[in-house]
């Protein structure tokens, strides 16, 4: 079986960085500096949402959580090769359920396992309680120094995704229209055909 990391591996977000996010919110309550608001009370944080939005008193936690679900898209070619009785591990502030939601949504059918974890990736940690239950071949994701570097020092092999970014093409794009080079992103990793393919 294989372990699979979540975000720009299984899926990504719709205007690249992960801080669009943060943005939109600021833009719907009317806040231009809610992420900044946002990433110091995650670093006052134990690193869980919860507590991160404990921070942020008087701002309502669904509304970073619908931009998450609204935002997100599928990583088709990853999303395919998903097999049953393989597992997710992801390190994310989200609790494991709005995790397993949000690959739900962008058509993630397999019977899969979900390791959620603020830092048990980078940390390392993690590695010692997942292959206590299942024998690893693989695991692909899109940090090289969480899912390669510190899961070779745990025995994991990783495998680097890189995909998720920009190609030299979109890159060039980007510098005079960002938006078009998202865009573009965006429609090449939601196809279900890859190079060779007749």
């Amino acid at each position: 079986m294989n372990s699979w990391d979540c975000f720009d591996t299984l899926i990504a977000r719709r205007h690249y960085h992960p801080a669009s996010v943060f943005e939109e919110v600021g833009r719907r309550l009317k806040m231009p500096e809610f992420p900044k608001l946002r990433r110091k009370a995650e670093k006052r944080s134990d690193g869980t949402y919860n507590d991160i939005y404990k921070n942020l008193p008087n701002i309502d936690p669904n509304i970073e959580r619908n931009l998450e679900l609204e935002h997100c898209f599928p990583i088709v070619e990853n999303i395919n090769k998903v097999r049953d009785g393989d597992i997710i591990v992801s390190d994310i502030y989200f609790e494991p359920e709005f995790v397993e939601q949000l690959l739900r949504k962008n058509g993630l059918k397999k019977n899969v396992k979900f390791y959620v974890t603020s830092s048990g990736k980078r940390k390392g940690w993690i590695w010692n309680q997942v292959p206590e239950k299942y024998f690893i071949k693989n695991h692909y994701g899109d940090n090289y120094k969480s899912d390669v570097s510190i899961a070779l020092n745990y025995g994991v092999r990783g495998k680097h995704y890189t995909g998720n970014l920009f190609t030299e093409i979109e890159e060039e794009i980007s510098k005079q229209d960002f938006q078009l080079a998202c865009w573009m992103r965006y429609t090449r990793l939601q196809c279900p055909y890859q190079e060779g393919d007749v």
